[in-house]
């Protein structure tokens, strides 16, 4: 049994073979469709149906694989692309390798991924990010007066990650996974990746200042926020 039978005995196990319209090999597994000398640990598929309104997900493990399964039915995934949501963004704009598809149901999903990618995402409205600096800046004149140590570290250890996590959604970058987030620092902002990286050798308050001021730059603090809610 070749690589692409594997997939198919997999993917039609959860789904009817006339309900799927698309399957497409993404994450670091679709780097095996250009190298197939490449031996996989897992594979990552979209696989798209006709009918449903739900995303679905199936995880399964066979001799040594990982297969990771998300069904979309094909109005659930352009819901998902045009709502901004990362995850199914990211990986058909940059990672996606068409297995099969009908009346180019993967390709048009692409299309739109990518152009909303190259687009980036929506800026954050100001008073969401008054509010975000108004709880960070709390948050760190808060931790200066904890005098549990161990309490102390890990809460700087929060607000470093909501601190780096803001500086994508600020300015309006895409948030990638957190496994890759100081990668990707590291490629767009040097300074704060350097920043982050003596913060981490010492836990030091002030590093933590210094990040806060890099990420917000000189906006001021918003004495007063007004946030209307929809339902």
């Amino acid at each position: 049994m070749d690589f692409s039978d594997k997939i198919f005995e997999y993917v039609y196990r959860y789904r009817n073979k006339e309900d799927i319209i698309a399957v497409i090999l993404v994450g670091s597994s679709s780097q095996m469709a250009q190298k197939p000398e490449i031996v996989p640990g897992d594979i990552d598929l979209f696989v798209i149906t006709s009918s449903g309104k739900f995303q679905e997900r199936k995880i399964v493990k066979s001799e040594g694989l990982e297969i990771d399964i998300n069904y979309f039915p094909l109005e659930v995934a352009k819901d998902l692309i045009e709502s901004e949501k990362m995850f199914i963004v990211h990986e058909l704009a940059n990672r996606a390798f068409v297995i099969s598809q009908s009346e180019n149901a993967a390709d048009s999903l692409i299309d739109m991924a990518k152009k909303k990618y190259e687009k980036g995402p929506m800026p954050l409205p100001e008073e969401l990010v008054a509010l975000e600096m108004n709880q960070l800046k709390g948050l760190i004149e808060g931790n200066s007066k904890e005098a549990d140590p161990v309490q102390n570290r890990f809460s700087r250890i929060i607000i470093f990650e909501r601190l780096i996590k803001a500086y994508f959604t600020v300015n309006a970058i895409w948030l990638p996974k957190e496994k890759r987030i100081l990668k990707e620092l590291k490629k767009i902002n040097p300074r704060l990746y350097t920043k982050s990286s003596e913060f981490l050798e010492c836990f030091e308050l002030s590093k933590l200042e210094d990040i806060y001021c890099e990420v917000f730059g000189k906006r001021p603090i918003v004495q007063e926020i007004s946030l209307v809610y929809s339902e």
